[in-house]
């Protein structure tokens, strides 16, 4: 844990390299704008997330250049919406080709390159289960003119949640 600050040029590829901002959490800065972050097929940027504002970040003054594996440990249950800067650039090319987005059974993280703010963020989403099942039940199939009949429609959403109409 802790934060690292200086300048130059790390590349993070051969021999499946790591990077890792730190033991637990913390942050590496390349505060010269020659400085860049290159990271070739074989290599790994490993992040921590213990909680919202306590997670890892790389700070890139210049350029990055992706490949490879991100791989995300996440040390707590993140709430929908959450959302971790864990790289800054100046200037990308290239993404992680490599990075499993889930984070329990029905929670998963999208990755976004944001080059006009020069970050990678993940932000915490949930799996949509579109699968709607109707059923109704009435309780007079063959009612008399002016009998009074109820009609019970049960809407299922897969397993999140019911609703009863």
């Amino acid at each position: 844990s802790g934060n690292k600050t200086g300048n130059g040029n790390v590349t993070v590829d051969t021999n499946g390299a790591q990077l890792g901002p730190g033991a637990s959490t913390g942050a590496i800065s390349q505060t010269n704008t020659s400085s860049d972050y290159t990271q070739g097929t074989s290599g790994e940027y490993v992040v921590d997330i213990n909680a919202v504002g306590d997670n890892d970040l790389y700070n890139v003054a210049g350029a990055v250049d992706l490949d490879g594996t991100l791989t995300v440990n996440t040390n707590f249950s993140p709430n929908v919406g959450d959302s971790f800067v864990i790289m800054t650039y100046g200037s990308r090319t290239g993404v992680f080709t490599t990075f499993d987005p889930n984070i329990n059974a029905t929670d998963f993280y999208d990755i976004v390159y944001d080059d006009i703010l020069g970050e990678v963020r993940l932000t915490v989403d949930r799996v949509s289960t579109a699968d709607l099942g109707l059923a109704k039940s009435v309780s007079n199939p063959t009612p008399a003119e002016g009998a009074l009949t109820t009609y019970t429609i049960d809407i299922q959403n897969g397993e999140i949640g019911r609703a009863h109409v």
